[in-house]
């Protein structure tokens, strides 16, 4: 009996949930039909272990997308959800420090309604002044008023509902800090420091029970030190780690065409081999098509010499290598919006979304945040998922957002992103904290913390061909000495996100 169990064990990390689901029922029958016992003893063993060990080594992906409104208009996501085979689980949103959750309250609002999560981008820039860099005064203390504000609004914003229906954010705090584009990049020290400063206030609010903080890094780094360990905050206040990757094609200089594994393998080493522990997010991703050609307005003067190629096929693989062999990526979150290149799948002439939804249509990936595996004592979930998903709750939500927009519509300059009233009842005023947090003296149903999903314990560091460490040296060179008009460009394209 103990060698069946070993060997059961030995070859466990080879199978998928199909295979599981197989070798289940066979035991199973083979239980019942056999009459000799030892046999039956095996077969009870090696029941026994899959139960056992099978929420422990597998683990599903959902997948999320940027969208062009930017959280505001529920009829793109609508039309995206529409074309795909999965349910979209996450959208991504871009806030910066310039924005309050008198904006947040409606975009979380219409995502939520929909039956999507929240993963709020959130920059420390102030967009009247977007090349200062805000992180020493966060730790001074100036941008006080703000945080509470913002923690304050966002626990209002989540105890509206019910407690069966009570949403969660996904923070995303600071995104590619390694990178030379944002003015809090370069800055490890700075930054590790602000994230504890923004979380220790959130803690104090309450507000840290409602959000699962992830920590997001660019897939090739371009500051000083081309190490983002040290810019890392600590496990204790990062519930998840992430990578932004984009096969740029062979648009600018310093980049060609590169497929999912070049473009994320090196990022995604260093975070399971540090972070072990910590599921992964790919929280921006896309490919460009290969009729982009270099723009010069944009900073691109490259070759062209991926005329040839498919997206398609990115795509496809794309997700493909994400099941097989980037076991720890729990999250894959599409940036679907044209802008230097055309990232998006569904626009007119854009490609890549029947590769895509080939490879979605694996029972690897769900529809929705709840169904992933979210603990070792988690239930699986059922292959059979709805790509419908969360279309009760947004039935449920439709009065309450009618309500909301008439609302919206009269109290909201859209035109400035500014607004007339305090939607959210107490964002524009002095926030008024119990230092006893939320969480010590009020019960919750359910807690970001206790959804947030446990990293694959069987995810392995990917081989790396050799061209593979020579792109990430060419890339890391290139965007360290782009020329000022491309990184001025780089620099306006990466704030455009959040100028609404």
């Amino acid at each position: 009996m103990l060698k069946t169990m070993q060997l059961f064990v030995a070859t466990r990390s080879t199978w998928n949930r199909e295979s599981e689901s197989v070798i289940l029922h066979l035991l199973f029958n083979g239980l019942y039909m056999t009459f000799n016992s030892h046999a039956r003893v095996a077969c009870i063993a090696c029941i026994i272990t899959l139960l056992i060990f099978s929420n422990r080594l597998y683990a599903s992906t959902v997948v999320g997308v940027y969208l062009p409104g930017n959280g505001w208009q529920p009829g793109e996501f609508e039309e995206l959800n529409a074309n795909l085979n999965r349910h979209v689980a996450i959208q991504n949103v871009y806030s910066a420090f310039t924005h309050t959750w008198d904006q947040l309250y409606w975009q979380s609002t219409l995502i939520h309604e929909a039956g999507s999560t929240p993963m709020i981008s959130w920059m420390p820039i102030d967009l009247s002044n977007p090349e200062a860099n805000l992180l020493p005064e966060i730790i001074d203390g100036h941008w006080d008023f703000y945080l509470d504000s913002w923690a304050n609004s966002l626990v209002s914003f989540v105890e509206q509902y019910s407690s069966e229906e009570q949403p969660y954010l996904l923070l995303r705090f600071g995104h590619e800090f390694n990178g030379n584009w944002y003015p809090y990049a370069n800055h490890p020290d700075l930054y590790k420091s602000s994230w504890r400063y923004i979380y220790d206030r959130f803690e104090t609010a309450g507000a840290n029970q409602y959000i699962q903080w992830i920590w997001s890094v660019n897939n090739f780094s371009s500051d000083d030190y081309n190490d983002v360990t040290q810019y890392y905050p600590g496990d204790d206040i990062v519930d998840w780690t992430s990578i932004d990757g984009y096969n740029w094609g062979s648009n600018y200089i310093w980049s060609d065409w590169m497929d999912f594994t070049s473009t994320f393998g090196p990022a995604y080493n260093t975070l399971i081999d540090n972070y072990p522990d910590k599921p992964v997010i790919i929280a921006e991703m896309s490919s460009a098509e290969p009729f982009d050609t270099p723009d010069a307005q944009w900073g691109q003067f490259g070759d062209d010499s991926d005329a040839l190629e498919s997206k398609d096929v990115w795509m496809k693989v794309a997700l493909q290598q994400i099941e097989s062999d980037f076991t720890a990526v729990r999250a894959v979150v599409l940036f679907n919006e044209n802008k230097e290149l055309s990232w998006s799948l569904n626009e007119i002439e854009s490609t890549g979304l029947s590769g895509f939804n080939d490879s979605l249509s694996s029972s690897h990936f769900v529809g929705s945040m709840d169904d992933l595996y979210l603990s070792d004592e988690a239930e699986p979930v059922p292959d059979n998922i709805n790509p419908g998903r969360g279309k009760n709750k947004q039935n449920k939500g439709k009065k309450k957002y009618q309500e909301a927009r008439e609302q919206q519509n009269s109290e909201i300059l859209l035109s400035d992103g500014q607004q007339t009233t305090d939607l959210t009842g107490d964002s524009l005023s002095p926030p008024q904290i119990d230092q006893k947090t939320i969480s010590e003296t009020k019960p919750v149903a359910k807690r970001a913390k206790q959804l947030a999903p446990q990293a694959n314990t069987r995810a392995k560091s990917v081989e790396l061909p050799a061209r593979v460490l020579e792109n990430t040296k060419k890339m890391r060179a290139g965007l360290r000495n782009m020329p000022q008009q491309a990184l001025d460009a780089l620099k306006i394209i990466k704030l455009e996100v959040v100028n609404y």
